[in-house]
């Protein structure tokens, strides 16, 4: 199988702040499924050599004291893991968090130089479920 250059820019907006696992504080996986609610964007088809930008939104409340994290990227073949990572620095009171709801933008911008269809997974958590959660989408590449 052909390797593919893959030439990531990662950027990420802010917009608020994220609930946090019960695990305690630090690097979180970003909440990418908000009562039911799941927010990404990535484009139908994409052209060799062209950038490409794909995004997944992760949620928040303000009294969790969370901020956004990195947003990690892999590329094996054929397949791009996208996940969004949030920092926690305080636990929630009696494990709920309070207060408006926040959001953060975490994008990455993909180059792909073969032709061929790409399966993007994204991999976050989902919330109240407080547990794993993924979804993939898929790129045809001309």
């Amino acid at each position: 199988m052909k390797t593919r250059f893959l030439m990531l820019v990662l950027l990420a907006a802010a917009c608020g702040s994220n609930p946090v696992e019960q695990l305690g504080t630090g690097v979180v996986r970003g909440v990418i499924k908000f009562q039911g609610q799941v927010v990404i964007n990535v484009p139908e088809t994409a052209e060799v050599g062209e950038p490409v930008t794909i995004s997944v939104r992760s949620w928040g409340v303000e009294d969790c004291y969370i901020t956004r994290g990195p947003t990690r990227v892999t590329d094996s073949g054929h397949w791009v893991l996208v996940e969004p990572f949030d920092t926690a620095s305080q636990l929630p009171r009696a494990g709920v968090c309070g207060g408006p709801i926040y959001h953060f933008a975490h994008e990455a911008t993909v180059v792909f130089s073969e032709q061929g269809m790409v399966f993007v997974e994204f991999r976050g958590r989902e919330w109240p479920e407080n547990k794993p959660y993924s979804t993939r989408r898929r790129i045809l590449v001309r």
